[in-house]
């Protein structure tokens, strides 16, 4: 496992996504001022993880692909918050979420071949106006929430919005020439991708939970975090049991294919820790609050890393079943947990500030 600083570094944009969405989404003027310098921490993390990796020579093709992808995750929060505040429309963030997929699921494809994947510098271009363009927007909601400020841009707030909405327009432009040329400069790839088993690939993106199970830091608890990320879309219990039953499904199907490839229960097959992840958020009257979904996750995590019984009995089981098995106890382990920490909250004066 490589647990290399600059990869822990990346790793840490991933933790503070779902937090920093919470909190931004809170929308009074403290939890926007934290949610501010969390993304600040996080947007010159992407400079120094890369800076130490150089400097450390710990540069690595892991880290090529996960740098840019916890830049993703952190980006799609914001913008997604963003949305839910009615600051910008779906339509662009639809555009921007779907290139990235895209393109990360060909830094996929490409590693599988051992094959290295051509950046543009306007891709990196992007990714810096992206996160200055966040900052800037962050800075406008910490004044427009506080009253003794107010008075700066009360006069031309019409004016300051349109300009927001305009310079995210233009990001939306500049990320579809990004693809554009993303696709020109990979165009080997790509057309090696067309002729592709296009089901073995689709097994593998299944069961690597779009690539995280690539991860050589902690894959299982990667794969948990970004199934996490699901609360950014504020969807209601029964759309997560529906995606649950549908990962699982799709999982079963997809396991034994990459059984056969990788070995039982390889740590690369990550659906599994997805599936319980989103049977834990699915139960409709735990909070949906952000101290709540990280209980959910550290919970999760530990039964799954301690395998009490019997969840150590089923993880020795061989089968796509018992793959998802050994995940849905430490899941249903959480849950007992959980509630008891929700009764503690209502009848225990210290828990009350977990509700």
């Amino acid at each position: 496992m490589n647990y290399s600083l600059p990869n822990i570094i990346s790793f840490s944009r991933i933790i503070i996504a779902p937090i920093f969405y919470v909190l931004l989404t809170n929308n009074d003027v403290k939890s926007i001022n934290i949610a501010c310098v969390i993304f600040t921490i996080g947007a010159l993390s992407d400079y120094f993880d890369g800076m130490l990796a150089r400097l450390r020579k710990e540069v690595s093709d892991f880290g090529s692909f996960f740098d840019p992808l916890a830049d993703k995750v952190l980006t799609s929060a914001a913008f997604f918050a963003f949305v839910s505040m009615n600051i910008i429309p779906l339509w662009m963030i639809v555009i921007i979420t779907t290139r990235d997929i895209i393109t990360t699921l060909l830094r996929l494809y490409a590693d599988t071949l051992g094959t290295p994947i051509i950046t543009s510098k306007a891709a990196k271009t992007k990714t810096f106006v992206q996160m200055v363009y966040i900052l800037i927007v962050l800075i406008y909601l910490i004044i427009l929430n506080n009253s003794s400020m107010l008075i700066i841009i009360i006069d031309h707030k019409s004016t300051i919005e349109y300009s927001i909405y305009l310079a995210m327009l233009g990001i939306t432009i500049l990320t579809m020439y990004t693809s554009v040329e993303y696709f020109i400069q990979n165009s080997i790839l790509i057309k090696s991708l067309i002729k592709s088993d296009w089901i073995a690939i689709t097994k593998i993106g299944v069961g690597s939970f779009i690539g995280a199970g690539y991860s050589s830091i902690a894959p299982g608890t990667i794969a948990s975090t970004l199934a996490l990320l699901i609360v950014i879309f504020n969807a209601p219990s029964y759309v997560i049991i529906i995606m649950t039953i549908i990962a699982c499904i799709l999982g079963l199907w997809s396991v034994p294919y990459l059984e056969d490839h990788w070995g039982n229960d390889a740590s690369k097959i990550v659906i599994d820790e997805v599936v319980g992840m989103w049977l834990i958020l699915s139960v409709p009257i735990f909070p949906k609050t952000w101290i709540w979904n990280v209980i959910a996750l550290i919970f999760f995590r530990l039964f799954d890393i301690a395998k009490p019984f019997p969840i150590s009995w089923l993880n020795s089981r061989k089968g796509s079943i018992w793959v998802f098995a050994d995940d849905i106890v430490a899941a249903l382990y959480t849950i007992m947990i959980m509630y008891l920490l929700l009764w503690m909250s209502v009848f225990i004066p210290i828990f009350k500030y977990l509700s």
